[in-house]
């Protein structure tokens, strides 16, 4: 195999070298790639929410279009081919990409999107530039910033619960690909709340992240990781409240706590009592007070907090009722009384509504008090009564008043004491005008005294049927007539096939009638009946139901002439044979030459049942003349198809051994990935797992660390020892560039704080504005480090003393703090003060006998201590200039670090705020005599 010479790409002390095929995470082949940074920060993965207190909200802020400044579009559109080794290129680079090795051209400024322009370290000392990818492996999961080392300032920043996945640096949102936001002006992060996806290198290395299940009750910790499907769910528990159980519910690692000696209660159908609950062999209970019954005994049993509530004694016999089975001792016992507080000894209920008469105003439940009702007993809601007699009609037994009682009176609303019912229907005459009760007036009646409501006169002679001998009129009285309404129906009709007993002999259409077909007999109800054995009748009478013959085996309905053969042992079809081939319900039957029980295709016969040559229905032998080749054999390695499935000794054969994947040819397989087979076959080479990127040549164990920000020999470490490649570093705290003399220093494949620095000469080495590339400065320091202190400033007075830092600049006298003119040394002072005139030619206060001024309001607000408008101060300060000519301070710094103090006259603030420090804080510094702002690590 040749060896395959690829090109370290070294930027800013990073390396980039050629890596497994695989996609920047959470990209697919045509979508932006995502971004990093050092560390490992917190971020939010909503533009809303945090993730802990260090979280901060996500903006809205992604990339643009620019190839520097973010979106890098469709990678592979950049058209640059893939390739193994640096002589497949044309340009004479091939390096790692977003789908793995490609071809790359060399560049002066810019590259496609998603690339940029980057020095690398040819074999020799040149540095030649190229474009490289700019956010690969953006977006990965991670576990350090050590797994982000191939990324821009690279990172592994927190998302909350979802894990810790790869960020790249920036300053703004035009330093982000689309999809990504600048986060506190240092990380590329995902926007949107958008999650993660694994690349094709993130499988291989089986890229892993920590993450967590959060609630109210708690944080469970779990891992996530890259598999061939995708990242994978995080594992960990959902926290929930602390039971006893044995179990740590909340993932706060303590089992039960907190579940004994709290309030509870035991609850029953009696009520609720207070208790504290308890925890023994993970069993949760509540020790307390049983609620019962409320009880007449002095206790409050149902832990209601009333004592013997039903201690009242009704019927004053000295018991209490709570004790007492007759309250109201009518000899009735509570549980049977139905007045148990009102005595009635009968327990009279009259409408049963389980309350007695005695205290039920309403005994008949009518919606009328008794007083009122004219029948108490008995519901009456209309109060009728028709005979005016005062009892109403429900409770009367003579409604009508006619001395007749109404259980017998045939018109009991209508007075009629004779009685006399005509058609004897219970109705009385006195109360209808249909005697006979056929629902026609009498008057209309064609036969009065016999019912017949329909008024029926078949011959229309006047008279009804019912009272006519002949209703027909066709010489056959209606007795023998067996169709006495018919004319054409008697006993000398002619019998035809219709409907109808023609000549009322008591059969109809019997056999030979008038229209009459012939049947034949069909016995098994197929449709075809057996020949000779036929009848002419007016329609189809069993047996004679079929109107053809020709039926084989007139008992079996599937037996015919018109039926199709089936599986079944008879002759269905007529044809004289039984059980032929093709038969319904046939089944293929092949032939078994080997005896195996499988036969071989093309040898089938649809069969009703096997037969010697064709004996069995399972298809499928390969090799019919061997009983080891079949479809259920076991393949083995030897080079035979023994289970037929068209393959010779595949994978997990028996005699098969395990080769693991070994995608880059170096010898060493995947530690997960293997087959067991028979022979070697690409890519599953190797018989020695423990490769951790088995997509790059020069990674596998004992192979020499590279300084290309990978595992070369899979220790676990990236570029540990002194790997091939290594810088020199010098420890530089202030981080301006520039190491002290002697300074530590230390071999690395990039910078790594507070290694940094590769140049030395810093003369102040926590202080990142001296160093000797910084301007000098005006403060008493020597800035650029050149041995001299604020060269190139003014002094007014010749004294060698500049006057940023000399306290009297024209050498008056007057302190620079109190003079109104602090480079003119002619205006006059009063001990050192001026005095009087301000020199400005504006009254100041007055001198008193110590020749020092003393300032008022108006010299507040016109001379040497000017006021700022909305000028802040402290509480103990009035902001009053004093004999010294200074503001009192009253060793005050404020919230906000702002400074106010008088400088030449005129009130000044300072805000401690640094681009390179950040926030500061105001403090004295002895060694100027006054304040000023102070960092951390600095003096």
């Amino acid at each position: 195999m040749s060896q395959r010479i690829v090109v370290f790409v070294a930027v800013a002390g990073l390396c980039f070298s050629c890596a497994p095929e695989g996609r920047a995470p959470g990209v697919a082949a045509d979508k932006d790639v995502p971004g990093g940074d050092t560390g490992k920060d917190d971020f939010p993965t909503t533009s809303t929410g945090t993730s802990g207190t260090d979280d901060t909200s996500v903006g809205t802020t992604s990339g643009t279009d620019d190839p520097d400044t973010g979106d890098i579009g469709d990678e592979t559109g950049a058209g640059y081919l893939p390739c193994g080794e640096n002589g497949d290129c044309e340009s004479g680079y091939c390096i790692e990409g977003y789908d793995g090795l490609v071809c790359t051209e060399s560049c002066i400024e810019s590259c496609p999107d998603g690339w940029i322009c980057k020095s690398i370290q040819n074999t020799g000392n040149d540095l030649i530039f190229v474009c490289v990818p700019r956010w690969l492996g953006l977006c990965r999961p991670c576990q350090s910033g050590a797994d982000c080392a191939g990324l821009d300032g690279g990172a592994c920043a927190s998302y909350g619960d979802a894990g810790s996945f790869c960020a790249s640096s920036c300053i703004e949102g035009a330093d982000c690909p689309t999809g990504y936001e600048c986060q506190d002006g240092k990380r590329c992060v995902k926007s949107g709340g958008v999650e993660c996806e694994c690349d094709g290198a993130a499988i291989n290395a089986g890229a892993s992240t920590d993450c967590t299940a959060s609630n109210e009750s708690g944080t469970c910790t779990g891992t996530r990781m890259c598999v061939e499907t995708g990242l994978t769910a995080c594992d960990a528990g959902t926290p929930g409240p602390e039971i006893c159980d044995g179990l740590d519910n909340d993932c706060d690692e303590v089992v039960d706590e907190d579940t004994v000696g709290n309030a509870c209660t035991v609850d029953n159908e009696f009520g609720s009592c207070p208790g504290v609950t308890t925890c023994q062999a993970t069993v949760g209970a509540c020790d307390g007070q049983t609620p019962a019954a409320d009880l007449c005994d002095g206790l409050d049993n149902d832990c209601d907090g009333t004592v013997d509530e039903d201690d009242v004694d009704t019927d004053l016999d000295g018991i209490p009722d709570c004790l007492d089975d007759d309250v109201d001792g009518d000899g009735t016992l509570n549980v049977d009384d139905n007045c148990p507080i009102v005595s009635n000894p009968d327990q009279q209920d009259t409408d049963a509504d389980e309350a007695g008469d005695a205290c039920d105003e309403d005994d008949d439940n009518d919606n009328l008090a008794d007083v009122d009702d004219n029948c108490p007993g008995v519901p009456n809601f209309d109060q009728s009564d028709i005979d005016d007699d005062g009892v109403g009609d429900v409770c009367d037994q003579d409604k009508d008043g006619d001395d007749v009682p109404n259980s017998i009176d045939n018109c009991p609303e209508d007075a009629n004491p004779d009685q006399q019912d005509l058609d004897d229907d219970g109705v009385g005459d006195a109360c209808t005008q249909d005697k006979d009760g056929d629902g026609v007036p009498n008057a209309a009646d064609n036969c009065p005294e016999i019912q017949n409501p329909n008024q029926l006169d078949t011959d229309s002679d006047g008279q009804g049927n019912l009272c006519d001998d002949d209703d027909d009129g066709d010489g056959d009285p209606d007795g023998t007539d067996c169709q006495p309404l018919n004319a054409a129906v008697n006993h000398d009709a002619v019998e035809v096939c219709n409907d109808t007993d023609d000549d009322c002999d008591g059969q109809l259409n019997e056999a030979g009638a008038e229209g009459c077909l012939t049947w034949f007999k069909d016995g098994d109800k197929d449709g075809y009946g057996a020949e000779g054995q036929s009848q002419c009748l007016c329609g189809p009478t069993e047996p004679f139901t079929a109107t053809a013959a020709g039926d084989c085996n007139d008992a079996v309905a599937t037996a015919n002439p018109a039926a199709q053969e089936a599986c079944d042992g008879l002759d269905n079809d007529c044809d004289g044979v039984a059980d032929e081939e093709g038969a319904i319900g046939c089944l293929s039957w092949y032939q078994d030459g080997d005896k195996d029980g499988w036969g071989a295709a093309g040898t089938e016969l649809c069969l009703c049942a096997g037969t010697q040559l064709n004996s069995t229905k399972k298809p499928g032998d390969c090799n019919d003349n061997d009983v080891l080749s079949n479809p259920e054999a076991k393949e083995k390695c030897g080079g035979a198809d023994e289970d037929c499935d068209g393959q010779t000794d595949e994978g997990d054969a028996l005699g098969c051994s395990d080769f693991f994947k070994d995608s880059d040819g170096d010898g060493w397989g995947s530690q997960t990935l293997s087959k067991c087979l028979c022979v070697a076959s690409a890519p599953y080479t190797s018989t020695q797992p423990g490769d951790c990127d088995d997509g790059d040549g020069k990674t596998f164990p004992d192979a020499p660390e590279l300084c290309d920000f990978k595992d070369n020999d899979c220790d676990q470490q990236v570029d540990d020892g002194s790997p091939q490649g290594c810088q020199t570093f010098f420890s530089d705290p202030d981080n301006d560039g520039f190491a002290a003399t002697g300074a530590a220093s230390a071999c690395l494949c990039a910078p790594n704080p507070p290694f940094v620095a590769q140049s030395m000469g810093d003369c102040v080495e926590f202080d990142a504005k001296v160093n000797p590339a910084a301007g000098e400065l005006c403060d008493g320091k020597d800035n650029n480090c050149n041995l001299q202190v604020d060269e190139g400033f003014a002094d007014s007075d010749g004294d060698n003393a500049k006057d940023c830092v000399d306290p009297d600049d024209d050498n008056d006298g007057t302190p620079d703090v109190a003079d109104c003119q602090p480079t003119n040394n002619q205006i006059p002072s009063c001990g050192g003060k001026q005095c009087g005139d301000d020199g400005c030619g504006k009254s100041c206060g007055t001198c008193p006998a110590n020749g020092c001024t003393v300032p008022n309001t108006g010299c507040m607000a016109q001379s040497r201590c000017q006021s700022v408008v909305n000028a802040e101060k402290s509480a103990s300060s009035q902001w009053q200039c004093t004999s010294c000519g200074d503001v009192d301070f009253a060793g005050q710094c404020w919230g906000d670090d702002v400074v106010v103090w008088c400088a030449n006259g005129v009130l000044t603030k300072l805000v401690c705020q640094s681009a390179t420090y950040g926030a500061g804080k105001c403090l004295w510094k002895p060694q100027y005599q006054w304040y000023d702002c102070s960092y951390p690590g600095l003096p």
